[in-house]
């Protein structure tokens, strides 16, 4: 692999430091910036000085970026001071001297960044099967996790990638052999074929926000995101560069444009990204069920604040608030027709339909939330305030000395916070000051705790970096949810769902009835600060020091079908017999056999027994597969369901429950593929960002530039 370095003359030591690290590594050779396909770019605060520097970076071609923060000495530089490149891109932090970070820089320079992830999360793992007494219960079970665990431990004696641990590689060992028992005692399931007459898709509003806000728009950068693992990171970008090739039609590289197309349509978007030019912001809060985000934010540092409402689908702003000072947090009352706003300048709630703002405490104010209709809660050092819309104390509620709040909540008309001191959690009722001590200790560092929706359960960060449910009598028990000491942010939603954010993992999303993980959001945005979700538990805003995200999150089991649904369930074996889908179309080897499937005249769609759900071209020669995607749930399928006001989704009945899938029935030819991906939109780009995208196909795709919003 031919790797470029571009770093500051300040930053030599460091420089020289990654060379002597590679040279020791067989397949890496150093080249020049301009002749390497990846290019490590050494970070720090006298580099952010460096015009040179900042040059270099900038002429930068290669398709991907490796950024090293030098933080030894000196504080990092904010990224709003540093070149666009590698302003919103994860960076390696090298903070001890006698530590460089060796692991993490192979295993940027050669890890996908699922593989990186996923190795992070089972080094979790594994400590908590250590920590149970290495009870087989705690090992892996899941056929669809041991795939991507049989792929990680192929990979393990590679020299470029980070080693596992003794530990991890012992319990991945166990895991494995334990799912291959498992495995082998099943029962080949009946094969189910299905015919469903074919359905157009519908042709939604077309719109979508950027994603890199400084990169063009061309016909190959598709190509460069899929070889940067973006596509999953960032699929808006990625999908919109293939849906252009593919419009454009020119050979096979509009073929190939539809294979992405098809592989970025299954995987979830977001739906709002801004990367703000100059100013910062602070908070943001999405409302109205997405539809409409209310954000902090400052143009100026030193100027006034101000909240900016946008609607989502357009990227208008509707309007904008000023405040009369610095705040650093808002949170909505239970209608989401309110804001309060804390800070150093003290305490606001803003009225968004009057655009009406109100005073009501004037000292600094770290955190404040609505407690009712009436009321606030205001955190002050060793106390709670409860406070009315004037300022006035209705109550105080004393804390020990030290506690600190990590967590709050809203239910079954009470109003309830959680705080910590040394390694206790407790509950405390703001309405009667009553105060409930957990018997789950907390981590040694870091804390995170939440009210769950009855007002009552605790959700807690425990010391075995599990998820603890904490009942209304204090009592424990872990949920086997992984959340490693990093975890700063936990939220029960809607759903029978957890939301769990933390440093090494990201925002994860869980169902916390099976501990299945839904899905992780907030995937394209680096040094996530801060997240706040909507009271329906339908969008997350993910706040970082240069942009901010709006995701929809991942959905469970859900409680109803739609009423145009066509559901199958008893059906006699079909079309699925002629293909040997249990051979050639299985490249990860696997074990599963087919559960169901159904089919229409252009495509097959095929449910296995681990969850996967593969969809065949059954136009072309030799039934071509055409992508992939899964089901979260655990459990045999018994049914399946799609509606055609939905064409994205299908659902499978496991259980007594329907669980959504992606998918894309029809999405085999360019028109199809063309009318889904519009039907995905939402927001607009930059015109920079279109700048090699064709006015007839701006026009084809619905792509709509934010100046003419």
């Amino acid at each position: 692999m031919h790797i470029g370095l571009v770093a500051s003359p300040a930053d030599a030591h460091a420089a020289d430091q990654v060379a002597t690290e590679l040279s020791r590594v067989e397949g890496f050779d150093l080249v020049e910036p301009n002749n390497a396909e990846t290019v490590i770019v050494i970070i720090s605060e006298r580099s952010a000085r460096d015009d040179t520097w900042i040059a270099a970076v900038t002429a930068l071609t290669a398709s991907r970026i490796v950024p090293i923060a030098v933080a030894l000495e000196r504080a990092l530089p904010h990224p709003n001071d540093l070149p666009n490149l590698v302003r919103p891109i994860n960076w390696i932090i090298w903070d001890d001297p006698a530590d460089f970070p060796t692991p993490e820089l192979l295993a940027a320079l050669t890890y996908r960044p699922e593989d990186y992830r996923l190795a992070t999360q089972i080094d979790h793992e594994a400590e908590a099967w250590r920590q149970s007494g290495f009870e087989t219960r705690s090992l892996i079970d899941d056929p669809r996790r041991i795939n991507e665990l049989e792929h990680l431990w192929a990979r393990q004696s590679s020299a470029t990638l980070r080693p596992l641990t003794e530990l991890t590689s012992s319990f991945l060992q166990h895991s494995m052999n334990a799912s291959r028992r498992t495995r082998g005692k099943r029962r080949l399931r009946r094969v189910i074929g299905i015919v469903v007459a074919a359905v157009a898709l519908t042709v939604a509003v077309p719109v979508l926000l950027q994603v890199r806000s400084t990169s063009q728009l061309n016909r190959t950068s598709f190509a460069a995101s899929a070889s940067l693992g973006q596509d999953r990171d960032v699929p808006t970008w990625a999908a919109v560069s293939a849906a252009a090739t593919l419009a454009a039609g020119e050979g096979e590289l509009a073929a190939l444009a539809g294979e992405s197309l098809r592989d970025l349509l299954v995987l979830p978007w977001p739906v709002d990204y801004v990367q703000p030019i100059g100013g910062s912001t602070w908070a943001i809060q999405p409302i109205d069920s997405g539809d409409r985000v209310a954000i902090l934010r400052v143009d100026e540092i030193g100027d006034p604040d101000y909240l900016s409402i946008r609607e989502v689908d357009s990227a208008r702003e509707l309007a904008q608030v000023p405040l009369d000072g610095s705040y650093d947090a808002i949170a909505p009352d239970a209608d989401e027709r309110r804001l309060v706003a804390a800070g150093s300048s003290g305490v606001v709630v803003v009225d968004i339909a009057s655009r009406s703002v109100r005073r009501v405490i004037d000292d600094p104010t770290p955190a404040a939330w609505f407690v009712d209709d009436e009321f606030i809660a205001v955190s002050k050092p060793g106390r709670i305030d409860v406070v009315d819309l004037d300022g006035i104390v209705i109550r105080s509620i004393e804390l020990g000395d030290g506690d600190e709040v990590v967590g709050r909540g809203y239910g079954n008309g009470s109003s309830m916070a959680v705080t910590r001191f040394d390694r206790t959690y407790t509950r405390v009722s703001l309405d009667s000051g009553e105060r409930l001590d957990a018997n789950v200790e907390a981590p040694p560092i870091g804390a995170a705790a939440t009210i769950g929706l009855d007002g009552e359960t605790m959700f807690v960060l425990g010391p075995d970096r599990q998820v603890w449910t904490v009942d209304r009598n204090g009592e424990g028990r872990p949920l086997g949810l992984n959340a490693p000491e990093s975890t700063y942010f936990l939220q029960e939603i809607e759903g029978g769902r957890l939301v769990v954010a933390s440093q090494s993992m990201g925002v994860v999303v869980y169902h916390l009835e099976s501990a299945v993980e839904l899905g992780t959001v907030c995937r394209d945005v680096a040094l996530v600060q801060k997240i706040q979700v909507d009271q329906d538990g339908e969008m997350v805003a993910c706040v970082a020091p240069a942009t901010f995200v709006v995701w929809p999150l991942p959905i469970g089991p859900i409680p109803a079908l739609p009423e145009d649904a066509l559901i199958f369930d008893e059906v006699e074996p079909g079309s699925v017999d002629a293909l040997d889908i249990d051979g050639a179309s299985r490249p990860r080897g696997s074990l599963s056999r087919i559960a169901a499937a159904f089919s229409s005249a252009d495509d097959l769609v095929v449910i296995f027994d681990d969850g996967y759900i593969e969809t065949f071209d059954m136009t072309a020669d030799g039934q071509e597969l055409a992508f992939r995607t899964s089901i979260p749930a655990l459990g045999s399928v018994t049914g399946i369901a799609w509606s055609p006001s939905r064409p994205l989704f299908l659902w499978a009945r496991i259980g007594d429950q329907w669980w959504p899938a992606r998918d894309c029935p029809g999405c085999t030819n360019p028109a199809s593929l063309l009318r889904a991906f519009v039907h995905r939109q939402r927001g607009c780009y930059l015109n920079q960002q279109l700048a090699d995208v064709s006015s007839e196909t701006r026009s084809l795709l619905g792509l709509l530039a934010c100046e003419d919003v």
